[in-house]
């Protein structure tokens, strides 16, 4: 606020030196560096810009580009990234060779980011983009190759939904399974989306091609919930136990699911709430 103050003050008789000077010596770093481009001092420019945190630094690297040093931004940004790889630096490589219509360097940098923080939306990102330069086959078998290497069993299944292998999906999903005191479960938590159950995630994607599957991954669910107890688990359970009544009916095996429900009724009869709940869902 100072140095604005003195520039404001002193704009008129200023000479380049004294303006840069009182840049300098009041932390006016963008100011700084819009002048010494200005006066086409860019090497000056980029030692002032190096020096800076990342912070600071994105939004100098975007006055070379106004400035037309758009060589010496990318230069800037790129030796940023390989001294601290971060995703901040990759994500602006990106959006400049992308906007230049640079695929080949874009894509360079998408495969990068992807095996930085590897996620769906990032590899149908790539697969798009491989795709326009006829690079898919090759690359989806590295990548697959790079996920099965660091165990992501969870992005391979979701890779594998998306792309129509419902029965990979399910293999990898089976293989995954294991059995605790509540019944099965499967790698849940955090994601880039949010907090999520992957087995949950196949079994609403496989209702229609695999009901059956289906069905027996909501049935695990809801009775891990049950045998939790607590009224909210219960709660949550009908919601799965209602999906798989839909299904039986869809299948025409109302049968099954009259047999299924009194027998769940009937194993945990004790359990008071839950029945309340289960009446509630009208199950």
């Amino acid at each position: 606020a100072y140095g604005k103050f003195l520039l404001d003050l002193e704009k008129d008789t200023l000479d380049d030196e004294a303006y840069l000077q009182i840049c300098r010596e009041t932390g006016r770093t963008s100011d700084l560096v819009d002048q010494l481009l200005t006066l086409g001092r860019v090497e000056e420019a980029v030692k002032e810009t190096q020096q800076v945190g990342d912070d600071i630094f994105f939004g100098l690297v975007d006055l070379f580009i106004q400035h037309g040093q758009d060589a010496v931004a990318e230069r800037l940004v790129r030796e940023r990234n390989k001294e601290r790889p971060n995703l901040r630096a990759l994500e602006w490589l990106r959006k400049y060779y992308q906007t230049r219509g640079n695929k080949e360097a874009e894509l360079e940098i998408l495969e990068t980011l992807f095996r930085t923080q590897p996620y769906l939306g990032r590899y149908q990102e790539l697969r798009n983009l491989a795709g326009q330069l006829g690079r898919w086959e090759a690359l989806r078998s590295e990548l697959l190759a790079f996920l099965e290497q660091a165990k992501n069993t969870t992005l391979l299944i979701q890779i594998a939904l998306d792309e129509g292998e419902i029965d990979k999906a399910l293999q990898l999903l089976k293989g995954m399974a294991k059995k605790d005191a509540y019944g099965y479960t499967y790698s849940e938590g955090y994601s880039y989306y949010g907090y999520h159950n992957i087995a949950l995630e196949v079994a609403g994607a496989v209702e229609e091609a695999r009901p059956c599957e289906s069905i027996e991954l909501y049935r695990q669910f809801a009775e891990r919930l049950i045998a939790m107890r607590d009224r909210k688990n219960y709660q949550a359970a009908t919601k799965y136990l209602a999906k798989m009544r839909t299904l039986y009916e869809k299948l025409g095996e109302n049968e099954a699911w009259t047999s299924y429900i009194t027998t769940l009724r009937e194993q945990n009869r004790n359990l008071r709430a839950l029945k309340e709940e289960l009446a509630k869902a009208g199950l």
